[in-house]
């Protein structure tokens, strides 16, 4: 019997052995993200494409071009992952596309045009659609979240927002499932929407007067907005953690990465590598653009280049490990 017993152990042992390498197999496996790519250099013809590069160093791995029309030769402006349906989610103007990043396969939907009205952002969240939906035709904006059917945009479910945006748009959207809440960034604004109960919270950051909150990210159950400072020249960049229920500031990391020659440009789009605990972002100016990483468990940063061309520019980007 004891022998028995001390053989089941050892298998058992070699098991755990073998499944905690397989484990750390995964952790490091090359990762990759998405980025939206538009070239213009023919006006007649815009060539919108979804681009999938090495999440270290920012090679090419593949570019598939969409099929889609884009409304005002805009390229998806705001991107969301469903790890259910291997899905990347892309929205711009009224039209929504999916991406499967597996199959390449892609398709389409149109959401309902009305006077005064746009679309703004779109989140994945307990693999279900959400937009963010904006009602201008007033001097007060009615500012929506609308849940929508993920094969043909019909209509679930709308709530309109109690707090009103303070830079008028409603462009940065998270999403937390310890909360089940999406949250959104307007101006100093950080508003929570819960996707379960119907309840919304409304949080203020700091008003400022020489700088912008840019974005907002869950990692790893923790809140992270991209803060750009241009009382100085050039402009500081931050990434400011917040306590989740307050929207208190409770760390700041000053990008140490040289981005002189990106004054002014965008510095926005994050997005989360779980497998390598870092927030990505985009930053770019007329002539370069620029990844830039930040690890939040060892506090490294890290950046790498994308190639530029005259009569391009990308726009959006995504992990698809999050």
């Amino acid at each position: 019997m004891k022998k028995i017993n001390l053989f089941t152990a050892l298998m058992a042992l070699l098991f755990l052995l073998g499944c905690s390498k397989n484990e750390d197999a995964s952790l490091n496996a090359t990762s990759y993200l998405f980025i939206t790519k538009r070239d213009y250099s023919n006006s007649s013809n815009y060539v919108h494409s979804l681009q999938k590069i090495n999440s270290s160093n920012g090679s090419l791995v593949s570019s598939t071009n969409f099929t889609t029309a884009f409304p005002n030769s805009y390229t998806s402006s705001s991107l969301t992952y469903n790890a259910t349906t291997n899905e990347i989610f892309g929205i711009s103007g009224n039209i929504v596309t999916k991406s499967n990043c597996v199959t390449n396969a892609e398709a389409s939907f149109t959401l309902p045009v009305a006077t005064s009205t746009d679309y703004q952002s779109i989140i994945i969240a307990n693999n279900r659609l959400f937009v963010a939906k904006r009602n201008y035709s007033s001097s007060t904006n009615i500012n929506s979240l609308q849940e929508i059917n993920q094969s043909n945009g019909s209509l679930i479910s709308s709530h309109n927002l109690i707090a009103a945006m303070p830079d008028s748009y409603n462009k940065n959207l998270t999403f937390s499932k310890s909360t089940n809440e999406i949250i959104g960034l307007s101006g100093n604004l950080v508003y929570k929407y819960n996707i379960i109960t119907g309840a919304e919270t409304d949080l203020f950051l700091p008003a400022l007067t020489s700088g912008k909150y840019n974005d907002i990210l869950i990692a790893e159950n923790r809140l992270f907005v991209l803060k750009r400072d241009y009382s100085v020249n050039p402009p500081v960049y931050k990434l400011l953690e917040l306590n989740i229920s307050s929207a208190a500031i409770t760390n700041s990391h000053v990008y140490t990465t040289d981005l002189s020659a990106y004054n002014g440009g965008g510095f926005e789009s994050l997005t989360f590598l779980a497998n390598t605990h870092e927030i990505c972002a985009r930053i770019n100016s007329l002539t370069s653009l620029k990844v830039i990483k930040y690890n939040i468990v060892n506090n490294s940063e890290s950046n790498f280049d994308l190639p530029f061309q005259s009569s391009t520019d990308y726009d959006e980007i995504i992990s698809t490990f999050q």
